[in-house]
């Protein structure tokens, strides 16, 4: 996902120019053009705690999946604002969500994996660990099962209980709580907003941008 400025008209502006400011223009162009990005950037992750839980950092900039900034030259006047989270795209578009690598369903935790919205799901009651009947051990989780886990006697079965298919485990008891829904696919609400909120923002921050650096340039050409 990725938005891209450009600039255009520069020749017209250069035209209203004393040679000697001209040769300026592209490089207040290239910082308005910068201060633009960066707002649109800043903008967007202003905004995405009130449309998203963000359980970690991810979007930051400094992250793989962060929304980026690739800023403008002098000799190439674009600049750019995306992201690679792959999962941001349906958040923008909207859509249906079906399960994929060679899945047949989707899982959604339940309040007995995820307390809260805010919590991350531990390791240890992602699906695949709870259909084993294991729980990890150490805090070098990313190894898997292996050396690090031991069985702990929980039984964890995929079915159907009062017409809710899912993953289910036993209690104590001998009762049954539902740990994950069991969907096929998903309806995704667009909530992003990505392109709106950028054009909104460049349509205010550009113009400002520009006659700042463009007067910039004139009072300091030599």
């Amino acid at each position: 996902m990725e938005l891209n400025i450009k600039v255009e008209g520069i020749k017209e502006l250069q035209a209203k120019l004393t040679d000697l400011q001209q040769n300026q223009v592209p490089y207040a162009v290239s910082r308005a053009l910068n201060d633009t990005a960066d707002e649109v950037q800043a903008k967007i992750l202003e905004t995405l705690p009130s449309e998203f839980t963000l359980r970690t950092g991810w979007y930051n900039p400094w992250t793989p999946f962060g929304f980026k900034v690739k800023k403008s030259t002098k000799s190439d006047l674009r600049a750019a604002i995306s992201t690679v989270a792959p999962w941001m795209t349906m958040q923008e578009t909207g859509g249906t969500k079906v399960a994929h690598n060679g899945h047949q369903y989707i899982c959604i935790p339940t309040d007995n994996v995820r307390p809260n919205k805010s919590s991350l799901v531990p390791e240890d009651m992602k699906p695949a660990y709870l259909l084993r009947g294991f729980t990890l051990k150490g805090s070098n989780k990313r190894k898997g099962l292996g050396k690090r886990a031991e069985n702990t006697g929980v039984q964890a079965f995929i079915g159907t209980i009062h017409s809710t298919f899912g993953i289910w485990m036993r209690t104590q008891d001998r009762g049954v709580k539902l740990m994950y829904l069991m969907v096929s696919q998903a309806k995704i609400t667009p909530r992003l907003d990505f392109y709106g909120q950028a054009k909104r923002t460049v349509d205010i921050i550009w113009p400002q941008a520009l006659a700042k650096w463009i007067k910039e340039a004139i009072r300091t050409a030599k």
